[in-house]
């Protein structure tokens, strides 16, 4: 029989990738470990370079970090290139790690993963994905064979947004790296930790849905009680940032909350480890990837009561109403006052965060790879 190739559709990681790319970089590289034949299209070959993949160069034009000018020119490239260099390596699946890196009508049985529905769910934050997501993601969809969901809330979103069957839609849970992740691994941690007092950190964009003027809000509201900084982790965004500032210094928090903008993937894990607590207050999660590299660290996280996050967490958090912001004041304040209920969670997250591995995830992708391959219809 046949040994089945994968073809894999990596034009999302860049050089620097953060989120989408370093999924689709640490599943092309598990698959490889469990599957003898990968072709893999990518603009940064000097990633991908280990036994079974068949590397196929595209052009740097495609990067993400080219912003808008990058995505349409890997939207193009994705719907006009690759079908014929699809057809010409006689690949058996597509598998696309990301909506924008989909074919609408691929020569092969395609396999796609989406993450969340963001822009459909806040499209005042997403205004040059939203269209895309409305009308380009359905079409997707329908001449995909399979489809796979980070999180049964992105299962629940394909459903109401799309209309899709609930049996045409894989859950397979995001894995994350414990070479890097995790309490005892070798990092810069004090060059890195940007502050002398106790920290509660946040990482993640600064867009409304992350909820972060509540956060300040209720930060404030404690701030006396608690001897923690707050340091916020992402790229300062011109859009947000400036408001974000400016509400910091209304409540009198210049020397207590620190913005230290992008920070690199080496250097993020000692930020992780050296937080008394993570804090997530998201109004809304397709997964949770940040609290699960917090887990993966050891740093107990507290997080809002949303549904993905509590599906990644479980009771390995602790949970409070991100729309209450004396809610989430008085979690913060138990939190950084109780060093056994610190002590607790940290135990529970080293404990859940290890059913989740990259290896798990690239394994169920393959067996849903292996079915898409040999089905004749997406429902199958």
């Amino acid at each position: 029989m046949d040994v089945m190739k994968i073809a894999i559709n990596a034009t999302i990681v860049d050089p620097e990738s953060s989120g989408l790319g370093i999924y689709a970089l640490n599943v092309t590289r598990e698959l490889a470990r469990l599957h003898s034949e990968l072709v893999v299209y990518t603009s940064t070959p000097e990633l991908f370079h280990q036994n079974g993949i068949v590397i196929e160069v595209v052009t740097s034009n495609v990067r993400a970090m080219r912003g808008f000018k990058g995505h349409i020119s890997r939207v193009l490239w994705s719907q006009f290139t690759l079908p014929s260099r699809l057809s010409a390596c006689d690949a058996s699946v597509l598998l696309s790690p990301t909506p924008l890196e989909g074919v609408m009508r691929s020569p092969i049985p395609q396999v796609l993963i989406i993450h969340d529905l963001l822009p459909l769910r806040y499209p005042e934050s997403y205004r040059r994905q939203t269209h895309y997501f409305r009308y380009i993601v359905p079409i997707l969809i329908k001449h995909s064979r399979r489809v796979i969901a980070v999180s049964n809330a992105t299962k629940a979103d394909l459903i109401k947004y799309f209309g899709v069957t609930p049996d045409s839609v894989n859950v397979i849970p995001n894995g994350v790296d414990a070479t890097r992740f995790s309490p005892n691994a070798a990092c810069s941690g004090p060059a890195v930790r940007a502050s002398d007092a106790p920290y509660l950190l946040y990482v993640g964009n600064l867009f409304p849905h992350k909820n972060l003027e509540r956060l300040l809000m209720a930060f404030a509201g404690v701030s006396a009680r608690i001897p923690h900084d707050l340091l916020i982790v992402g790229s300062k965004d011109p859009r947000y940032y400036p408001a974000l500032q400016q509400k910091v210094a209304a409540l009198g928090l210049e020397h207590r909350v620190k913005f230290l903008g992008y920070v690199s993937g080496e250097d993020l894990p000692g930020l992780y480890r050296h937080a008394d607590w993570f804090v997530l207050p998201s109004l809304f999660e397709g997964f949770g990837m940040t609290a699960l590299e917090a887990m993966g660290c050891g740093t107990p996280s507290l997080l809002s009561k949303t549904p993905a996050l509590e599906e990644t967490a479980g009771d390995a958090a602790i949970y409070f109403d991100p729309a209450n912001v004396a809610e989430m004041a008085e979690k913060i304040s138990a939190v950084c006052l109780d060093q056994g209920l610190r002590d607790r969670i940290r135990e529970k997250a080293i404990a859940r965060v290890k059913h989740f591995s990259w290896s798990r995830t690239a394994r169920e992708i393959l067996n849903v790879l292996e079915v898409a391959s040999n089905s004749t219809s997406k429902t199958e």
